[in-house]
């Protein structure tokens, strides 16, 4: 009497090399419940070979199959792991409890956060993470996509999320970007990610506020013009002559300017529900001044912002970047309590 053979194993490139295998079983059961290393048991799984030819597959632990000596290489149907931050993510760091099983983006709490149902993509199998399968199913995320809870990934992927945090609660600044701050009695442009708490910076009162909070995140921008508010703009030194440099900012940041359209202000109230008012000047958002073009450079980017000093936590305050340009700072209460950030 011959019994059909499973073979396990962690992902697709394991089964593909027949390497690295996470046992067999001889019998006419499926035996699941591998630990999948460093995580939480699978019992959910994926016929290999029919998956490269293009059908899937399932089976399920304790699924019973019919005698014969046929062979069948498994995979897990798609695993989904959560962890806190992108860091934790790359390391394999910080795992937020056990992962999914299945290809529904889920949520976690995060500690000393909260709920979390927003996520990037860090990986799904390979970086970027898209296997080279044979027809490969469509919808896969690649490596930066921001995916939400309740969205369907792609089966046969090992998804590894962190939490898409510092948009669009947040405005921010690209890596790079320069603010005007006084070091010994000299007014000169800082590039962000070396300003420090403490740190002199020069609004547009004529005077000088310390940096009271600044904090980093990441933004996953699409490779497309699309004018939304969560991805990063470039605004030009031609379209801007305040600037002696490009800069780049999330589309939720605001340029000071001394008046608005009616166009604009129907659009700003359509996305903030208000038209706001920072040092006389109206804040005008990126991805609604035409001026700002959207940045049509896919990937994963550092993004940062910083708050100053003040007695009134929910007050912020113009300042001036790469060369002259006049945009809002966040007020301390949103930096700190609905940003996400990860301060320094």
């Amino acid at each position: 009497m011959s019994y059909p053979i499973f073979n396990y194993y962690l992902n697709y490139q394991d089964a593909s090399s027949v390497t690295s295998s996470l046992g067999f079983s001889n019998q006419t059961e499926v035996a699941g419940y591998y630990t999948y290393p460093d995580y939480s048991p699978i019992d959910k799984w994926i016929d290999f070979n029919e998956f490269v030819n293009g059908t899937i597959r399932v089976w399920n632990s304790g699924e019973n199959v019919n005698m014969g000596s046929q062979t069948y290489n498994l995979i897990p149907y798609a695993t989904i792991t959560y962890y806190k931050t992108l860091s934790d993510a790359t390391n394999k760091t910080n795992k937020l409890s056990g992962i999914d099983n299945d290809i529904v983006v889920g949520s976690r709490t995060i500690p000393d956060k909260g709920p979390c149902t927003s996520w990037i993509v860090l990986n799904g199998g390979n970086n970027p993470p898209y296997n080279p399968v044979a027809n490969p199913p469509s919808g896969s995320p690649f490596y930066g996509t921001t995916v939400n809870s309740g969205d369907s990934l792609t089966i046969g992927f090992n998804y590894s999320l962190y939490p898409a945090s510092g948009t669009p609660s947040a405005p921010c600044f690209l890596k790079g970007s320069k603010i005007l701050c006084a070091s010994n009695n000299e007014d000169i442009f800082t590039p962000i990610e070396k300003i420090t708490r403490g740190t002199l910076v020069k609004t547009s009162e004529n005077s000088y506020r310390r940096v009271k909070l600044i904090g980093f995140s990441t933004i996953s921008n699409p490779g497309n013009a699309e004018r939304l508010e969560n991805r990063l703009y470039v605004c030009r030194k031609e379209a801007y002559p305040e600037l002696e440099e490009d800069l780049y900012l999330t589309g939720n940041h605001s340029i000071l300017v001394p008046r608005i359209t009616d166009e604009e202000k129907e659009k700003t109230l359509e996305i903030l529900k208000d038209i706001f008012v920072t040092a006389e000047k109206y804040r005008l958002i990126a991805c609604i001044d035409k001026r700002a073009e959207p940045w049509v450079s896919e990937g994963l980017y550092t993004v940062w912002h910083l708050a100053l000093e003040s007695n009134n936590e929910v007050v912020n305050f113009g300042v001036y970047a790469n060369g002259g340009l006049l945009v809002e700072t966040a007020c301390i209460q949103t930096l700190r309590d609905k940003s996400g950030m990860t301060m320094v």
